[in-house]
């Protein structure tokens, strides 16, 4: 079994004039690829009136093939194509990549012919073409029609097993056999992504994709196995962040009389820790990464401190 991973890499102003097209990850023939951890920026091209991977600028492009599982990469298209007629999108999933290219394969993803299927050699498994999950898909481009997400696969909203805790941020969150303006009409076009959002991340810069502590994305993606650290190696928890960076926090308990106890810090991580605090100690900051609701306390009282951006 071929397996292809990209992880931890951070691509930026990645240019293309000659021919039209550009991106960073192209994703085509190899079996049971995963993209997981990466920063995608600043990627661009001259630019034209169609969605080939020949034409336009496209953070991930995913041209043939199938058993992708792209999680956790966060992608900001953000300078501008020069044709004003030009299609981009942080994601562009071509005509080819269907349900079949994912189930009629051999194992290094060529497609068997006729004797093969009739006597079964050499079959890939029966997978669905894509799992895209936790990722931060950003087309903040001003010129020509823009997607987070575009989807041009003949299986149509089917090439997905799941798609689901996405942040979408464009001038139209997807291409789905129409353009789908909303978050609200996405879901109904996938039937999937309850838990995706449309909020502008908070990036630390226009350069700098880490996360500012005030994202509303924070504590807010799925845990995958295998993906248990993020782009700088900070282990995520049990809930993490949406998106290749991970937000950690301190937060500082302090007591509220002779003596404390807190327990249940992290409610994702349940009975995480018990801490009992004697006076004449004045606090104690816990540093980790941060979980929805986190800092609840027992006797005592517990406050929220400043989260480490990055």
């Amino acid at each position: 079994m071929q397996r292809a991973v990209s992880r931890k890499q951070k691509a930026a102003s990645i240019r293309s004039f000659l021919p039209l097209s550009a991106y960073w990850l192209l994703l085509t023939v190899l079996y049971y690829p995963t993209a997981a951890n990466n920063f995608i920026s600043d990627v661009a091209s001259q630019g034209f009136n169609d969605v080939t991977s020949a034409d336009n600028g496209y953070g991930i492009m995913i041209d043939t093939g199938g058993g992708y599982n792209i999680y956790f990469n966060t992608v900001r298209m953000n300078t501008n194509e020069v044709a004003a007629s030009s299609i981009t999108a942080a994601i562009n999933i071509a005509a080819a990549v269907t349900i079949a290219g994912a189930t009629d394969l051999r194992h290094d993803q060529t497609a068997r012919t006729a004797d093969e299927r009739h006597i079964g050699k050499q079959a890939a498994p029966d997978v669905m073409s894509i799992d895209l999950r936790d990722n931060i898909l950003v087309n903040s481009e001003t010129v020509g029609t823009r997607y987070a997400v575009y989807d041009a696969s003949t299986s149509g909203a089917s090439v997905f097993s799941t798609i689901n805790y996405n942040d979408y941020q464009a001038q139209n969150v997807g291409f789905l056999t129409s353009a789908r303006v909303t978050l609200s009409d996405w879901q109904t076009a996938t039937a999937q992504d309850a838990n995706s959002k449309s909020v502008d991340p908070v990036f630390v810069s226009a350069t700098d994709l880490h996360l500012q502590s005030t994202s509303t994305l924070i504590a807010m993606a799925t845990a995958i196995g295998g993906v248990t650290t993020d782009i700088d190696g900070e282990t995520r928890p049990a809930t993490p962040t949406i998106g290749a960076d991970e937000v950690v926090c301190a937060y500082v308990l302090t007591p509220a009389r002779h003596s404390f106890q807190a327990s249940g810090g992290r409610p994702d991580d349940a009975g995480s820790w018990l801490i009992r605090l004697s006076w004449p100690v004045a606090a104690i900051i816990w540093i980790g990464a941060v979980g929805a609701g986190a800092g609840d306390a027992g006797a005592g009282e517990a406050a929220a401190g400043d989260c480490l951006a990055g």
